[in-house]
């Protein structure tokens, strides 16, 4: 008898593990996004298998993209940007005073984010970054699923990106 409840114990341990990259919510099970008291003036959308709360004051433009004052998002399916870095391309001009001056020099380099973390995100691991490029700020999240899917932003200041991020910190991928 002791074997057989060990078995049952592990066995509903591997499904239940088996399926945690899979964890996908019914559309009535959503939390709404009064839930949280930060949130009370967001609204819920929907679209292609995906939900999650935006700023009561943004706007779609498109069937993926949403836009407001703290800059723009869009979603998709599939892995998107390979990293959290961002390649930047600096030309180096040729030094001295006379003739024959060395050539410029192109150097590559890679800016990490001034914030990147992994969280869990409605069962789901959630990769959330943003970079600082050029006064603006990059955001994104990557979804770590069978069926990846990613978001990225453009925010005007800091403030703006972590907004965005709240924003993906309410996304749950809809069973269908």
């Amino acid at each position: 008898m002791r074997r057989l409840l060990t078995a049952i114990v592990l066995g509903s341990l591997v499904v239940g593990c088996a399926s945690a990259g899979q964890a996908r919510v019914e559309a009535n099970q959503l939390p709404p996004c009064t839930t949280r008291p930060d949130l009370r003036d967001w609204h819920q959308v929907s679209g292609d298998g995906v939900t999650f709360c935006v700023p009561e004051d943004w706007s779609s433009t498109g069937t993926r993209a949403w836009h407001g004052d703290g800059g723009k998002i869009h979603w998709a399916w599939g892995v998107g940007t390979n990293g959290v870095t961002k390649r930047v391309r600096a030309v180096v001009a040729g030094g001295g005073k006379t003739p024959p001056r060395p050539p410029p020099v192109s150097v590559e380099a890679s800016v990490p984010p001034f914030y990147s973390t992994t969280e869990l995100v409605g069962g789901v691991q959630v990769d959330l970054w943003i970079i600082e490029n050029d006064g603006m700020f990059e955001t994104g999240a990557r979804w770590n699923t069978g069926k990846p899917m990613h978001m990225t932003g453009e925010a005007p200041n800091r403030a703006a990106a972590g907004v965005q991020l709240d924003i993906y910190r309410s996304v749950r991928i809809v069973a269908q």
